[in-house]
């Protein structure tokens, strides 16, 4: 993002679905399902990147709660804890 790799020691910090509804300046209307993933971009010393089984977990953990949808457009919103 912005030219640069994440970082190593990154948390999965927010996963949020939403069901979204517009009309657009023509009066068409359109309809999309959309999951955000906010990673917070750290370094942390004795950390490695999170191996794609634990992010699998997280994600099966939110869909227990979070109805998802197999076809939403999927958005990583990253900071590195001084700008978004």
């Amino acid at each position: 993002y912005g030219g640069q790799a994440v970082k190593p020691g990154y948390h999965v910090t927010e996963v949020k679905a939403g069901q979204f509804s517009a009309l657009d300046c023509g009066a068409n209307p359109e309809a999309w399902s959309e999951m955000f993933i906010q990673l917070w971009d750290i370094d942390e010393e004795e950390r490695n990147h999170m191996p794609a089984g634990k992010f699998s977990a997280i994600i099966r953990k939110v869909s227990d709660h979070v109805r998802l949808e197999a076809t939403a457009k999927l958005t990583f919103e990253v900071s590195d804890g001084k700008q978004p």
